[in-house]
C-alpha cells in the first residue's frame, strides 16, 4: 500500500480558468494529499506551497532549514549562526568574500 497519494484538486480545470481569467499565470495547481501512517488516513488540501505570497515562510522556518542543510555541508556550529547572522545584515557586508570563509 503506498503510504503517500497526490492527486489533482477536484476543481483543478476551474481554478485554472479562473485564474487565468484574471490574467494570473498559474505556477501551482492545488493538490489533495492523502496519507496513511499507522493505520490511519490523513487528507489535506495544498492551495499554497509553503514559500508563495499566500504561505509565507517565517524568518524561524527559513532558520531551521538553513541549520538542517547546514548539517550537510562543512559548516559547523558557531560558523552556522555566524552565517544566519551575516546573510541577515548582508547589505553591510564590506567584502561578499566573507560568506566563503
Amino acid at each position: 500500500m503506498k503510504k503517500v497519494k497526490i492527486t489533482p484538486h477536484p476543481r483543478t480545470e476551474e481554478l485554472i480558468s479562473n485564474a487565468l481569467k484574471a490574467g494570473l499565470m498559474p505556477l501551482f495547481y492545488n493538490v489533495i494529499v492523502h496519507i496513511t501512517a499507522k493505520g490511519r488516513k490523513y487528507t489535506a488540501e495544498v492551495n499554497a506551497p509553503k514559500g508563495y505570497p499566500e504561505n509565507p515562510v517565517t524568518d524561524e522556518e527559513l532558520e531551521a532549514k538553513f541549520r538542517h542543510n547546514a548539517t550537510f555541508s562543512a559548516l559547523r556550529g558557531d560558523k552556522v549562526e555566524g552565517a544566519i547572522e551575516m546573510l541577515y545584515g548582508l547589505e553591510k557586508v564590506e567584502d561578499i568574500t566573507e560568506l566563503t570563509r
